[in-house]
């Protein structure tokens, strides 16, 4: 099975021979390359995974790779093996916008670490085929909160390590009383991974809503607003605001700038916050106001492209008239 980065076109064609039995040959012509650099794995089915023919997908002729270590916090054994996904976001020195993005999952598995304060799984991931520029690494595991690096200088060529941790908020436990059609008033508990009232051992729990303005100056609740904090260090924390505009994020105590952005319709809005030691602060709450920029759909280039084309078609049609009633 072809991965579905890669595109068909209509001159793709498949050619499948042998020339030894039990020995194929696949051999795939006029791909579309995949837009986002890595490893891909072609999956054919009776020859077990670990058989897999795999192609690196690469930006330049001279790729740098990124090995990036994820620790999921106070989630460690071999009972809790989670997967997730690493994303590379970057600028060549043209200006010219690369992501590179890896799986990971049990496979990746490299042990754990027990060491006070860090305790966590650790996985290994690989980001192959970047060019040369400037990225951040952003570690992302369904049930965690995503983590962030700070940006880094990658050269042609070059490797370069990326540690990320992620933080796994407890569960949320809220007893509600509900009415029976059938019986006398009654009580269920309803769990679920959301908002935390605290966070685990030594880590900050940050909580806080992110509102908005409308046109007409009403303050209203903005979901799916990125919300960042980044510590005096460098230590990038990372999380979205929910469907309500609440959001929680744990992180190490410390000194960390906020950050809530919802680009490119509203202009961001920060905060400078200390946060002791298994501290919960609540109510850091953060007003968006509109930037005024427009919401760019299409490129400019496309845009002008289809303005051309629409402007000779709509001559056509003109013509064609003009010859039918002569």
């Amino acid at each position: 099975m072809i991965p579905p980065e890669f595109g068909w076109l209509a001159s793709t064609r498949q050619v499948v021979w042998t020339d030894v039995q039990g020995i194929y040959h696949v051999r795939f012509s006029n791909l579309r390359a995949p837009d986002i650099a890595g490893l891909y794995v072609f999956k054919i089915p009776g020859i077990g995974e670990g058989n897999y023919p795999i192609l690196l997908v690469k930006d330049e002729l001279n790729p740098a790779w990124v090995e990036v270590t994820v620790r999921t916090h106070n989630a460690m054994g071999t009972g809790i093996i989670v997967s997730g996904v690493v994303t590379a976001t970057g600028t060549t020195p043209e200006e010219r916008s690369v992501m590179g993005k890896a799986y990971w999952g049990p496979n990746d598995f490299v042990g754990t670490s027990t060491t006070p304060g860090e305790v966590g799984n650790l996985y290994r991931i690989y980001l192959f085929g970047l060019p040369a520029g400037t990225y951040e690494i952003r570690a992302e595991a369904p049930g965690f909160s995503a983590a962030m690096s700070k940006q880094f200088p990658l050269y042609a060529g070059q490797s370069y390590q990326v540690d990320l941790v992620v933080f796994r908020p407890p569960i949320f436990t809220q007893t509600s009383s509900v009415i029976s059609t059938t019986t006398a008033l009654t009580t269920r508990t309803i769990s679920a991974l959301l908002a935390p009232p605290s966070c685990e051992g030594i880590i900050s729990d940050i909580r806080g809503t992110v509102y908005w303005y409308d046109m007409y100056g009403n303050l209203r609740r903005l979901p799916w607003a990125l919300v960042t904090a980044t510590s005096v260090g460098g230590g990038i924390a990372a999380t979205s605001s929910t469907t309500d505009g609440t959001y929680a994020l744990c992180v190490p105590p410390g000194t960390y700038n906020v950050i809530a952005s919802s680009d490119p319709g509203f202009t961001p809005q920060s905060k400078m916050v200390t946060f002791s030691l298994g501290a919960m602060v609540t109510g850091i709450d953060f007003q968006l106001q509109p930037s005024g920029k427009p919401i760019p759909e299409y490129p400019a280039p496309f845009i002008s492209a289809l303005l051309i084309i629409a402007m000779i078609a709509a001559a056509i049609m003109i013509r064609r008239r003009r010859l039918a009633n002569s």
